[in-house]
């Protein structure tokens, strides 16, 4: 049975993952979404980033409306 520890652990570890793919994407200067649910979301533009509708960082999924 899970514990509340291996639930913070898979959080963490996820967050950990994020934090991974906006440094390899600020080194390719390339985008990526994720959207980690049905509804949820977005995606990340680093600095130098060619794309017309989003801004450097994080923008949600609902921007693109």
């Amino acid at each position: 049975m899970s514990t509340k520890k291996d639930l913070n652990d898979a959080v963490a570890a996820a967050y950990a993952a994020l934090a991974k793919a906006e440094k390899i994407a600020d080194e390719l200067e390339i985008e990526f979404s994720f959207e980690p649910a049905y509804g949820m979301g977005g995606w990340y533009c680093p600095e130098g980033c060619a794309s017309s509708i989003s801004e450097v960082g994080w923008n949600p999924s609902s921007q693109s409306c």
